[in-house]
């Protein structure tokens, strides 16, 4: 049997994805007859999708290394994966 906090924290992340979906759908409803059917601006954000989607990879391929770094520096990965999460998430 799972223990209280797993429970928990199960139940909170669903509160919270229940949430965002729910925001979503209010946001999409809203903003449905507002969008732009100009071209240029379609190209920008294509553009804009590749260069982000680039700059993104590129952050994730250098992860591995970042470890190794930090771990040549006397870092505990326990650490890092906590470091990590909490840099990724803000």
């Amino acid at each position: 049997m799972p223990s209280l906090f797993v429970v928990e924290v199960h139940a909170v992340f669903g509160v919270l994805i229940v949430l965002t979906g729910l925001g979503y759908f209010y946001t999409w409803r809203r903003t449905r007859q507002k969008t732009t059917s100009n071209p240029d601006f379609k190209r920008f954000q294509y553009i804009y999708l590749i260069g982000y989607l680039l700059a993104f990879f590129a952050d994730w391929l250098q992860g591995p290394y970042l470890y190794r770094l930090y771990e040549h520096y006397g870092f505990v990965p326990v650490s890092l994966s906590v470091k990590r999460c909490c840099v990724c998430s803000v």
